[in-house]
C-alpha cells in the first residue's frame, strides 16, 4: 500500500522508539492502515538518532521534558545495563535511495510527557536526517501524510493560578521568582484531563501542512475566528491531528492527540496518553456569545507553541 498498488510489496524505513528492528505495536500498525504485507525495517541509524540533530550534527532543541528510554529494556534476552555506545553512522548511499517511504509514529518513546506539536516537529527533523543521509529521496512518500493543528478556548482557572505571575504571599514579595517562569504567549506542554477544566468554544483549524514538509519550512503559523461560549477563557490549548489515510479527512486513518469526546459542538478531554500544549493568557478574559480571534503558531525546529488573543 506504501508503495503502490500493483508495484509489489515495497521496504520503508520506520521511527518508533529505540531499538533496533523492533516491529511496529499493534495499535499504531491498525491506525496506519498498513497490512502485515509491508516490510518494515527499523534502522538504529533514524531512530536513535540525537533528539533535535539536523544532519548537519548541531543541536536545535531539547524538546520540553522528553526522556529518553535508551536502555531501558536492553532486548528480549535480559537486561544489559544502558547502552552507551554512540548511534551507528549511516554513510550516503551511492547508488540511491534504498527506501521507497518513512514510517514515523509520533508517539516517540524519546519524546514522553511532549504535545502533539513537539512531536509534529521531530517527525520532520528526522524525515529531513534521512534525506540528507540518502535513505529516501526528497520525494519519497511519508506516513503520517498530513498533520491538521487545531485549538480551542479552555476555561481553568485552578490550572491558570499554577502558572500565573506571583506577588505578595504572606507579606513577602517573591515577584522575583517571575523570572523563572515562561515568557506570556509561550506554550507548555501537559495533560489537560488530569485536571479541572471545560472548553469554552468549539474545536477550530489553525494551520494543517502536507508532509514530509517543505525542505525550508521552519514556522507554522495561522489565525482562527473561535466561537466562544459564556464563561472566562484561561488558555488557549492546541493539539495536532496525524492523517495516516490515502486520502485527506480519512478520519478512520487520523491519530488525534486533542479531545477524546464532544459535548454537543464543545470538546472534551478525557483520559489520553497525548498530552496537548496550552498557552495561558495573561489575565483571565471574560466571555459572552462572541467570536474571538487567536493567533498561534508553532517553531517546526524547537516545538515551541506560541499564541494570543488579538
Amino acid at each position: 500500500r506504501l508503495a503502490g498498488a500493483g508495484a509489489g510489496v515495497g521496504k520503508c524505513v520506520c521511527a518508533e522508539g529505540s531499538a533496533p528492528m523492533r516491529t511496529l505495536s499493534a495499535r499504531f500498525v491498525a491506525s496506519s492502515g498498513a497490512s502485515c504485507r509491508v516490510e518494515v525495517k527499523l534502522l538504529a541509524g533514524l531512530a536513535e538518532a540525537p533528539l533535535g540533530q539536523e544532519a548537519g550534527g548541531g543541536e536545535t532543541s531539547d524538546s520540553g521534558d522528553g526522556e529518553s528510554d535508551r536502555g531501558e529494556g536492553g532486548g528480549e534476552g535480559g537486561d544489559a545495563g544502558p547502552d552507551t555506545s554512540p548511534p551507528p553512522s549511516v554513510a550516503p548511499l551511492a547508488v540511491g535511495p534504498r527506501f521507497d517511504a518513512v514510517v514515523i509514529a509520533p508517539s516517540f518513546a524519546t519524546l514522553k510527557r511532549c504535545w502533539g506539536g513537539e512531536q509534529l516537529g521531530e517527525c520532520v527533523r528526522r524525515r529531513r536526517w534521512a534525506e540528507a543521509h540518502g535513505m529516501v529521496a526528497l520525494g519519497a512518500p511519508m506516513l503520517p501524510c498530513r498533520a491538521v493543528l487545531r485549538a480551542c478556548l479552555v476555561e481553568c482557572s485552578a490550572l491558570w493560578m499554577r502558572h500565573a505571575p506571583v506577588g505578595d504571599v504572606a507579606g513577602l514579595d517573591v515577584r522575583r521568582f517571575n523570572k523563572l517562569c515562561r515568557p506570556t504567549g509561550e506554550g507548555r506542554s501537559l495533560p489537560l484531563w488530569q485536571y479541572s477544566h471545560a472548553a469554552r468554544s468549539p474545536a477550530a483549524t489553525w494551520c494543517e501542512t502536507a508532509l514530509p514538509a517543505a525542505s525550508d519550512a521552519a514556522l507554522l503559523q495561522g489565525r482562527v475566528r473561535l466561537t466562544a461560549r459564556a464563561g472566562t477563557a484561561h488558555a488557549l490549548v492546541a493539539w495536532v491531528d496525524f492523517d495516516f489515510g490515502d486520502a485527506p479527512g480519512a478520519g478512520a486513518a487520523l491519530i488525534r492527540t486533542g479531545p477524546t469526546a464532544e459535548s454537543g459542538d464543545v470538546p472534551r478531554f478525557g483520559p489520553t496518553p497525548s498530552w496537548q500544549g496550552a498557552v495561558f493568557l495573561p489575565t483571565p478574559r471574560a466571555l459572552g456569545e462572541e467570536v474571538v480571534v487567536a493567533s498561534l503558531s508553532l517553531d517546526l525546529l524547537r516545538g515551541e507553541l506560541r499564541g494570543e488573543l488579538l
